[in-house]
C-alpha cells in the first residue's frame, strides 16, 4: 500500500505543462477522428429533431426555466451556442497545438477563413 501511496506522489509531481499539451493534442485527436464523437454529435442532433415537434406543440413547455407570465402566445425558437455545437473548430483546435500557441490567438483569422464544417447531424437538425 505505501508503495503504491509513494508512486501516486512520484506521478503527481511528473505532471507539467508537457503532460497538459499531451492531454489537449489527445483530445483533439479523439475530436478529429473518433467514431464515438461523431456517433455522439448524430444522435444528439436525432434525438432532438425526433423531439421537436412534440415540444412545439406543448404550448406549456419551455426549456427556459425562468421563463414565466404568458410565453405560451410567443413563437417556439431553438438558440443554439455555435462553436463546437454547430460548428467543428477543432481545426482550429489542431492549429492552436501546431503552433504552441493558445486561444484566442489567431481566432479572428481562423473565423474569416471559414473553413470551419458543420457537427455532425447539426445542418439536418437546422433544416428540419
Amino acid at each position: 500500500m505505501k508503495v503504491k501511496v509513494v508512486l501516486l506522489i512520484i506521478v503527481s509531481f511528473l505532471v507539467t505543462s508537457d503532460n497538459k499539451e499531451h492531454q489537449s493534442l489527445m483530445a483533439t485527436l479523439f475530436a478529429q477522428s473518433s467514431a464515438e464523437a461523431y456517433a455522439n454529435s448524430q444522435t444528439i442532433y436525432k434525438s432532438a429533431q425526433d423531439n421537436l415537434d412534440a415540444l412545439i406543440a406543448d404550448k406549456n413547455h419551455t426549456a427556459a426555466l425562468e421563463q414565466t407570465g404568458n410565453y405560451q402566445s410567443k413563437p417556439p425558437a431553438v438558440i443554439l451556442d455555435v462553436d463546437q455545437t454547430v460548428l467543428d473548430n477543432i481545426a482550429y483546435q489542431a492549429r492552436l497545438i501546431r503552433n504552441g500557441s493558445s486561444y484566442p490567438d489567431g481566432w479572428i483569422e481562423w473565423a474569416k477563413e471559414e473553413q470551419a464544417d458543420f457537427m455532425p447531424g447539426v445542418k439536418e437538425f437546422m433544416e428540419y
